[in-house]
């Protein structure tokens, strides 16, 4: 259920590897000058530093006046750091393809019918 990271939900990691911010607020959001700040549900401090586009820069994770973990954007990797945990991941995107369109919706297969989980059709 939580990532070794900091010990981040799970749902975090799409997150993190969007150069997201891994958890959502649950206080009001305070911007100032192209940096925000805000507390998590489990009430944790997050800050970070958005450019000119409005992408992230760097966040950090603040637990009880600590630093704990930090992220920052670099031109051809992003730097994920935990300071409890000892470890430093750096990530490469390594493809990027444009999306072609929407995605078409799948045909149901003849036969197939919606049903409770664990009950008979």
């Amino acid at each position: 259920r939580d990532l070794p990271l900091a010990n981040l939900p799970l749902e975090a990691l799409p997150r993190l590897l969007l150069g997201m911010m891994p958890a959502p607020p649950a206080s009001e959001l305070a911007r100032a000058a192209g940096k925000i700040s805000y507390l998590d549900g489990a009430g944790r401090h997050w800050s970070g530093s958005l450019d000119a586009g409005g992408l992230l820069e760097w966040w950090t994770l603040v637990e009880n006046g600590e630093a704990v973990a930090w992220w920052q954007r670099q031109p051809e990797e992003t730097i994920y750091s935990d300071r409890r945990a000892g470890l430093q991941v750096r990530l490469q995107q390594q493809v990027v393809e444009a999306l072609k369109g929407k995605n078409a919706p799948l045909d149901i297969p003849a036969g197939y019918a919606e049903s409770a989980c664990g009950r008979p059709l």
